[in-house]
């Protein structure tokens, strides 16, 4: 019997690292997880691996993690942890040549697809 028996968990970022290693150990606790990830063949593997089920999306899109939520919501009966994973690492080291595009990407990964999760966390769990 497993501390997380019964439990859901979202986690973004899931297919690969530290978004990997956590879906395993979760489920080794007894949850069911929902992977979430951008690479869809490797997001698919770490969910087959685990039993647990797979959704595609862009955590900087609104509507994809919207959508995100609610598919696993609904494939898993509910949602009761969300560890919002992904992040992104650009090699730009010189503040002063970053273009701006760059550093939108940056942003909508690892700020706004935290704030777009959270969001999404909350409504989910109060259901």
């Amino acid at each position: 019997m497993g501390a997380l028996d019964g439990k859901v968990a979202l986690i973004t970022g899931a297919a690969s690292g530290i978004g990997a290693a956590t879906a395993e150990r979760l489920t080794e606790e007894g949850a069911r997880v929902g992977i979430v990830d951008l690479t869809e063949d490797a997001g698919r593997a770490v969910a087959e691996s685990v039993g647990g089920v797979f959704h595609r999306a862009d955590v900087g899109e609104p509507n994809e993690v919207d959508a995100a939520f609610a598919s696993v919501e609904r494939d898993l009966g509910g949602i009761d942890y969300a560890f919002l994973n992904a992040g992104i690492a650009i090699g730009h080291p010189q503040i002063e040549t970053l273009p701006d595009d760059l550093y939108r990407l940056i942003m909508r990964v690892n700020v706004d697809g935290v704030v777009y999760g959270a969001r999404a966390a909350v409504r989910a769990m109060e259901r």
